[in-house]
Parts: C-alpha cells; sequence; structure tokens
C-alpha cells in the first residue's frame, strides 16, 4: 500500500559509527521501506542530522565546500538505493545540530533567511526537476542522480509543518532544547563541550518571556562556538566533544552484520521523553491556526523528533481540545558501546488513521 510519507532521523550519514555507511545495510533498509508502503509514499522527510558534515580527517574539503567528500558519497548512495525501490513525490530534509553548517551554507547560497518568521523555515529547493538558483552544488554532490527521482525537493529549519488545518504534523530535529527530549537535565552530556569550548547547553527560562525563536538564537550560538573550535581538532578530540561524556566509540560495523536487518514490534520510550514538548508545542502553534480550521477532534496531531537516537511514542499534552502525542524517529548509529543502532522507521499508510513507528534492528 502507498504510504503518506517515511520519515527517519540520525542517519549521521559520513560518520564512521553509522551503520548505514555500509551500502549493504542502505540496501537492506530500503528494501524493509519499500516492503511497508508498497513501493511508493508520498514525502520522504529526513528529520535531522541525516547527514555528518564535520568529519574530521577532511576538514580542508568541509571548509570549503560545507560537507566533506565521506559524507556525500554515503549520501549518494543512499538516496540512490532508496529511489530505486520506493517512488516518492518529495524529499523533506529537516536540519538538525550535526548538519547545521550545511544548512547554514545552504540557505545563505540560496538567499534565504536562516531563520523565517513563520518558524517553518521551508524552503523548495528543487520542483519538477529545475533545481532553484544557489542549491545546484548541494543537490549535485549530496542527492546525486537521485535527485531526478525526486520532482520536489525542500528544506526545513527549525520545523516542518505538514497541514493547514487540524491534525497538524510537526517535525523538529529536537536540538534547539534537549529538555524538550531528554525531560531531564542534559548538562553532564556538555561538560566536555563546556570545559573545551567554553559553552555549554543554552539555558532557558521557561516561565518567562522565552520564545522558540529566542531559543534558536542561543541554539545558533551555542552550535557556531562548537564549529568553530571544531575546524583544526584531531579526531579523537572530536570524538569527546560529540558523544560528551560517555567516554568511548563503538566498534565500526562488520559487513555481515550491517547486512542483516528484520523489523520488530514497536518500542516505548521512557517516560521523561517530552517533559517540555507541551511548551514547545503551545508556543509553536499559537498563530498557527487558520480561519475555518478543524474544531476539537479527538484525532491526535503529531511532534516528531530525533536528536537523542531513542524511538517510540507517547502522548505529551493538548492544545485548544486537541490531543497531541510524540514519536521518537530514532538513530541509525552506535553510542555508548553498544553494537545495536536505535533504529526507528516512522510511516503512515493511506489505509491507515495514524502513522506506525517501526523499529528496524541488526538480525
Amino acid at each position: 500500500m502507498a504510504a503518506h510519507f517515511i520519515a527517519l532521523s540520525d542517519l549521521h550519514l559520513g560518520y564512521d559509527e553509522s551503520v548505514l555507511n555500509d551500502p549493504k545495510a542502505q540496501e537492506n533498509l530500503a528494501n524493509e521501506m519499500a516492503v511497508i508502503c508498497g513501493g511508493q509514499a508520498g514525502r520522504l522527510v529526513l528529520n535531522g542530522d541525516c547527514f555528518e558534515g564535520c568529519v574530521p580527517r577532511d576538514a580542508g574539503e568541509h571548509d570549503r565546500y560545507g560537507y566533506p567528500p565521506s559524507m556525500a558519497t554515503a549520501a549518494r548512495s543512499f538516496f540512490e538505493k532508496v529511489t530505486e525501490r520506493i517512488k516518492f513525490e518529495s524529499l523533506i530534509l529537516v536540519w538538525g545540530n550535526h548538519d547545521y553548517a550545511m544548512w547554514k551554507r545552504l540557505a545563505a547560497s540560496c538567499g534565504v533567511p536562516v531563520f523565517t518568521n513563520n518558524l517553518k523555515g521551508d524552503v523548495l529547493l528543487q520542483r519538477d526537476g529545475e533545481i532553484i538558483k544557489g542549491a545546484n552544488s548541494f543537490i549535485e554532490d549530496v542527492i546525486g542522480p537521485a535527485s531526478k527521482k525526486f520532482p520536489r525537493i525542500r528544506s526545513a529549519y527549525p520545523n516542518y509543518i505538514l497541514g493547514r488545518y487540524w491534525p497538524y504534523l510537526v517535525f523538529h530535529h529536537g536540538h534547539l532544547l534537549d529538555d524538550l527530549v531528554l525531560g531531564g537535565h542534559g548538562d553532564a552530556a556538555y561538560l566536555a563541550l563546556r570545559l573545551l569550548i567554553g559553552e555549554g547547553k543554552p539555558t532557558v527560562n521557561i516561565g518567562g518571556e522565552e520564545t522558540i525563536e529566542s531559543i534558536h538564537k542561543k541554539t545558533d550560538a551555542f552550535i557556531a562556538a562548537m564549529w568553530k573550535f571544531n575546524s583544526n581538532v584531531r579526531e579523537e578530540e572530536w570524538a569527546i566533544i560529540r558523544r560528551g561524556n560517555e567516554g568511548k566509540r563503538c566498534p565500526s560495523f562488520p559487513d555481515e552484520v550491517a547486512s542483516a536487518w528484520k523489523i520488530v514490534t514497536e518500542e516505548k520510550q521512557a517516560e521523561p521523553l517530552g517533559r517540555l514538548a507541551p511548551w514547545y508545542i503551545n508556543t509553536l502553534m499559537a498563530d498557527a491556526t487558520t480561519p475555518g480550521a478543524i474544531g476539537p477532534t479527538t484525532h491526535p496531531c503529531y511532534l516528531f523528533i530525533g536528536h537523542d537516537h531513542g524511538g517510540g511514542t507517547m502522548d505529551i499534552s493538548a492544545l485548544d481540545g486537541r490531543p497531541w502525542k510524540l514519536i521518537n524517529t530514532g538513530g541509525w548509529t552506535a553510542d555508548g558501546g553498544c553494537r545495536e543502532p536505535h533504529s526507528h522507521v516512522v510511516v503512515w499508510n493511506t489505509s491507515d488513521d495514524k502513522p506506525i513507528s517501526v523499529c528496524v534492528k541488526i538480525a
């Protein structure tokens, strides 16, 4: 059956601990996705950290082009494998902190503001195969020949909002305020950053006059400081920064492991997830309603996040009588010494009344 959309996050293409750097893993994931949606979907939504634009060994090329060749090679392979098996109407790139510099350079080259007033940051990069001015290099180098198989390609930051009326679907990577995702104090994970660059997690006063835009500006300064420090550091230093206080990295996935995948049942996320998500939703959607919008309904709206490499769903709040659910789209790297990535595919099939989150694990 066809799908309204398929959503993934945290592919980290180009990072040496990403399973999806292996073409065999890409092929098997693409096969599983094709089975889920019957080979046809409206949108492929990559909900942040699709790319790893900060691989230290390629720092020279990164400084010039905004992304390293190793990342571009992995990305072209991924898009080719997926579009060989699934026909999409559009590709939506929602940017995260690990491809932040790429987004900023792309936004500058396309002549669009880095933060739009409507909080969506939604920019068309390609329509009916015609690439807009400024996006040529990115689409040709990173998406490659597969770009011709996407009639439309869009870039969105910090949110991609799908739908003009309730129920809304909001895709947001989650890094503007980690408490939104972690539901607790994530300061420990930023200890190395604070010690090395003097910039820890941005502090936010939820009880004050804080807005999403003000959080964005604080986060912008934080990530800029991180990237500036990272421009010439050694790879082992970047490993410390990237994984905070975890202190170790996983071994690379051997071919026989990375090539074996299977779909397993949906996993539920831990309770703390989404502690501040209701505040984010109410702040974001306060001016989003339009005249004639559908009234209160039992059909929930959805906030899709990534960033913490988790996965699963939970109820978070209600806005004007409309329930909300939070869906974590997971990640495709091995963190904290484990050999299995937290890996989810979220799909909304045309015959269903809600999206489902299915976990794909190494067999």
